[in-house]
């Protein structure tokens, strides 16, 4: 019986900083815990480490111009690859164009629980809990449409925040969990193909607290693994 060859679905990686997301699922994608997909290039703003790990791995990287009036070099470049999934960290607002043309392909990170602390960039959010003695932070991967951090949520993680905690401590763990919850978030998008499926709660043990996410994280993940992460987010935030 001969074998049907699925083509991998097709990731580009926007970015504007560290590139630690861009790090953790290039290594996730090499291990094979995410199924049948590839990162075809990454785009960015402004050179930036994101470009420096792309280069180094051998991933086409780009620079180009994105202002909040023309986005048209930004589609010219992401049309060329004809992505499937295109993950954005970068630190600009799309129009309505470009999310109206990606509908359903763009997805974001945003440290919060949304709709808690929207309209936040970076770590800000998670700074604003702390601030208001916020009892859980978290991560949220959504879908990004016309409104400021309001598009489908696909993965939440919800991760107790302590009475001591700064927010190193808090981003420490943070960003570890967000890594997971994108992961999550590709995995659910490449098996779901468009077609709802039924999300599982999954429970993970972070940096020694218990961290709940809304759907699956592969087991195989050495979360403990300190010189791992400390690689994965160098120069990310």
């Amino acid at each position: 019986m001969s074998m049907v060859n699925v083509p991998k679905n097709r990731i580009v990686f926007l970015c504007s900083g560290g590139g630690g997301n861009l790090r953790f699922i290039y290594l996730a994608i090499m291990h094979k815990l995410i199924s049948n997909a590839e990162i075809v290039a990454v785009v960015t703003d402004r050179n930036c480490a994101a470009n420096e790990f792309a280069s180094s791995v051998g991933l086409p990287n780009y620079v180009v111009n994105v202002s909040q009036d023309d986005q048209s070099e930004l589609v010219e470049k992401i049309s060329g690859f004809m992505p499937d999934i295109i993950i954005t960290t970068i630190h600009k607002i799309l129009i309505k164009s470009v999310v109206t043309k990606y509908k359903n392909k763009l997805i974001n990170l945003h440290y919060s629980l949304l709709p808690s602390f929207a309209g936040m960039i970076g770590t800000k959010p998670v700074e604003a809990a702390i601030q208001s003695g916020c009892k859980f932070s978290g991560a949220t991967v959504h879908f990004v449409d016309e409104s400021v951090d309001g598009g489908e949520i696909i993965t939440q993680v919800a991760i107790p925040i302590l009475q001591d905690d700064n927010l190193a401590d808090a981003m420490n763990i943070i960003f570890r969990c967000g890594c997971l919850a994108v992961m999550s978030s590709i995995n659910h998008m490449v098996l779901s193909s468009g077609n709802k499926l039924e999300k599982k709660i999954d429970v993970l043990t972070v940096l020694d607290r218990q961290c709940l996410f809304s759907g699956v994280v592969d087991s195989q993940i050495n979360v403990p693994d300190d010189h791992f992460w400390q690689w994965i987010s160098a120069r990310s935030h």
